[in-house]
């Protein structure tokens, strides 16, 4: 098959992109003063929004259950502190942003606007305030 020149000029992907990750500085203020339960539902917040279901889905279900696990482990206990807490939801924020470094990256270089994460960066905060003592009632 013979192809002319203004054939082969033109897009092949139908000129749409996709959308822009949350900023990594959203979610490590969030993951940092809201907890794992923020870390975590950045994470699934990226996971929706760049609609990765199907290959994040996996790995967001075994950091959870392995936070939670983690977080039994360490009831009662004398690391059952602020600092590993943080130090727990900093690895989750990384993991986050680790599986969507490609569209991080992508983000970058198409100069996609990002969504403001401001609202969503403190809602998250706010609900891992809110959450983390009910979890750490729910495991006693």
């Amino acid at each position: 098959m013979e192809w002319t020149r203004e054939q082969l000029l033109q897009p092949s992907l139908g000129g749409s992109r996709g959308r822009a990750p949350y900023s990594g500085t959203m979610i490590f203020l969030s993951a940092f003063f809201g907890g794992p339960l923020a870390a975590l539902a950045s994470f699934a917040l990226n996971v929706l929004r760049l609609e990765r279901a199907g290959r994040d889905g996996l790995p967001l279900v075994l950091a959870a259950l392995s936070t939670v696990l983690v977080l039994a482990l360490l009831q009662g206990t004398a690391w059952q502190g602020t600092l590993v807490l943080r130090m727990i939801s900093l690895a989750l924020a990384l993991l986050g942003l680790w599986r969507h470094r490609l569209e991080q990256r992508a983000a970058d270089l198409m100069g996609s606007e990002r969504p403001n994460g401001l609202w969503i960066g403190l809602g998250l905060i706010v609900f891992g305030h809110l959450l983390t003592p009910v979890l750490e009632k729910v495991l006693r």
